[in-house]
């Protein structure tokens, strides 16, 4: 019987260009207000992030039925409140495999609150990217 293996690498923020919308990779993408990417105070995770991928990543039945791997990169926003806001599925992953783009999307999009960065004291919008694996063994 095959064992399925899932495996979530290290949250990075990245430089982005608010004014026009494309991050430093050219990728478009939705801009929240102003995103920061210098800030006095790391974003943090109100929860232990490793246990949220461990409890709730899940394999889609139907990429398991048909052999589906794959690695997904999201992007997303960590509001001035600490909402997660606008996941992003991206590049030749989530178009070579939708399945899993969806189940990376939703896992990201339903992680509780974080503390959010600050700037000057002020909290301020942060975007970051997650890359999430899946693996059948």
């Amino acid at each position: 019987m095959k064992q399925i293996l899932l495996m979530a690498f290290t949250l990075s923020a990245f430089s982005l260009y608010a004014q026009t919308g494309v991050d430093k990779f050219g990728i478009g993408m939705p801009v929240v207000d102003s995103i920061y990417s210098a800030f006095d105070e790391i974003p943090e995770p109100l929860f232990n992030l490793q246990e949220y991928f461990k409890q709730n990543i899940r394999y889609p039945d139907e990429a398991q039925k048909y052999g589906i791997e794959g690695e997904i990169a999201v992007s997303f926003v960590v509001d001035t409140n600490g909402n997660v806001i606008n996941p992003v599925a991206l590049g030749k992953g989530a178009k070579d495999s939708p399945l899993l783009a969806d189940e990376a999307v939703s896992l990201i999009k339903n992680m509780p609150k974080w503390e959010p960065a600050k700037y000057k004291g002020k909290s301020v919008n942060v975007r970051f990217y997650q890359k999430l694996s899946w693996r059948l063994s």
